[in-house]
């Protein structure tokens, strides 16, 4: 029976290796109008799809007042966010290529900074946001104040990162299901045989 988890173990291991290694980034949208970046691997905190786009941030998030508008619960999960987005870009990333001004919401050519909001848990009544730094002298990520009143549509170079978190595929579930069963099936019998 140890033999058999150690084997499921293992092969949930390498499943979710194959999972994480298949899902590269990609660009939705067109030239010169990019609006979301998919299966962004973000590490420690999951994969995301990220909706660029220009607004208020009442109007893309839900009302914005409240916990439940945001993916992104703190100030570190938002400079994590911010950091991958920069990293795509950036000289060294998958999307080298692509200029600041190619991004909705965005028409500088020098620079376009991408706000991804976060509710601030610790003051529990307001919006904060970490910025993902797209520049043509180089990527990087940085902190935003309070941005409850912000309207991305009337600055040319700022615009919103709408964050979702992209869920388990439903076998790597039913695997991790599976495991839990017959590690409960193995603990029953080990107590059951004790017991008689």
């Amino acid at each position: 029976m140890l033999k058999l988890i150690k084997l499921t173990v293992f092969a949930m291991g390498i499943s979710l290796f194959s999972y994480s290694s298949l899902a590269a980034p990609v660009l939705t949208g067109s030239p010169d109008n990019y609006n979301g970046l998919n299966n962004l691997e973000v590490g420690g905190l999951g994969t995301f799809n990220i909706g660029i786009g220009d607004g208020d941030c009442a109007s893309l998030f839900s009302g914005c007042n409240g916990a439940e508008d945001f993916t992104l619960t703190s100030l570190i999960e938002a400079e994590a966010v911010a950091g991958a987005i920069a990293d795509a870009f950036a000289a060294t990333g998958q999307f080298p290529e692509i200029e600041p001004d190619e991004f909705a919401g965005c028409t500088l050519t020098d620079v376009c900074q991408i706000l991804i909001p976060y509710w601030n848990s610790i003051a529990n009544s307001g919006v904060g946001a970490a910025q993902a730094i797209i520049a043509s002298f180089g990527t990087g990520e940085g902190v935003s104040n309070w941005i409850l009143s912000v309207d991305t549509s009337v600055d040319n170079g700022v615009t919103f990162g709408v964050v979702s978190q992209v869920p388990l595929p439903g076998a790597l579930v039913l695997l991790l299901s599976g495991v839990l069963g017959l590690g409960l099936t193995g603990r029953k019998r080990k107590q059951y045989q004790a017991a008689a």
